[in-house]
């Protein structure tokens, strides 16, 4: 009988089908390699007595033959069966007819042909499939009414009641709440980190240039400093211009007011007719190019 684990396990030899042949001549030399083969069967007994293959059945014991009539019907793959070989109570017929009857222990396929080509699989028996499938619905059956004893909820007013808390939609929103919460409080969490790095390289600027804030504040203090010295120096330069221009406008009106324009050209005509000495007409021409006409005592 075969094991629930051989059950889930595959073999392959790749190396043997690359340089040999398989089909169902070889197949039986092919399973030999594999884990399936038990080495203290009747097979190899005979083999390393050279005898013939013949007297494995008139032998008691464990026993593999390839299945040549399943293999004649469909060469896609390979049948092996394990036998067990026992002696009939009561010795059977004469010449050894019938002493021996054959157990059937597990059945073996050997894929022979396709991509999968020397695959060999253990074919589970009809009480391994039988146990193997109660024993999985007991499991889900258990399951089942473990959730549904969970759920059940009693009530001297209401009797029984169902919970339903664990219903799908109850969970995604649930999920959706804790991501939400999850993401805002993750975004926090950035902004105090940010806030956090950025205080600390102010602080390690402070510290690094301590000089630098009071330096920047001097210069800013002098810079300030010469441009209203600056703008006083303009104030002032601007006032005295003022000021001179005022004055020369004030001469220029004073001059005009000592002198009419009308009387001093009367007072030079008479003089240019009655003084005809060279020096005095030179003394008045000086005069008169310095602005003060003929009014002045040597004109007289």
């Amino acid at each position: 009988m075969s094991t629930p684990e051989a059950f889930q396990m595959t073999w392959r030899y790749d190396s043997w089908i690359y340089y040999y042949d398989l089909n169902k001549l070889t197949v039986l030399d092919y399973f030999k390699h594999s884990p399936f083969y038990d080495a203290t069967c009747n097979n190899e007994v005979v083999l390393q007595q050279g005898g013939s293959t013949e007297r494995i059945y008139e032998m008691e014991g464990l026993y593999y033959e390839p299945d040549l009539k399943t293999s004649s019907q469909d060469p896609t793959y390979f049948m092996i069966r394990k036998l067990h070989r026992e002696r009939r109570p009561g010795g059977g017929g004469r010449g050894g007819a019938g002493r021996f009857r054959d157990r059937l222990l597990a059945l073996y396929y050997v894929l022979g042909q396709g991509p999968g080509r020397g695959t060999v699989f253990a074919l589970p028996d009809l009480h391994s499939v039988l146990r193997y499938n109660l024993s999985t619905s007991l499991h889900y059956a258990n399951s089942a009414f473990q959730v549904l004893r969970e759920r059940v909820k009693y009530n001297r007013g209401k009797h029984y009641t169902w919970d339903h808390s664990d219903r799908p939609e109850n969970k995604n929103q649930e999920l959706v709440q804790a991501a939400s919460s999850s993401s805002s409080s993750t975004k926090q969490a950035q902004q105090q980190q940010q806030q956090q790095q950025q205080q600390n390289q102010q602080a390690d600027s402070d510290t690094k240039h301590p000089m630098s804030t009071e330096t920047e504040t001097v210069t800013a203090t002098e810079t300030t400093t010469v441009k209203t010295a600056t703008e006083n120096n303009n104030q002032i330069n601007d006032s005295g211009n003022n000021d001179d221009t005022n004055n020369e406008k004030k001469k220029k009106k004073d001059k005009k007011k000592l002198l009419d324009p009308n009387v001093a050209k009367l007072v030079n005509e008479v003089l240019a007719v009655t003084l005809y000495d060279s020096e005095d007409l030179e003394r008045l021409r000086k005069q008169r190019e310095q602005g003060i006409g003929g009014l002045g005592p040597g004109a007289m």
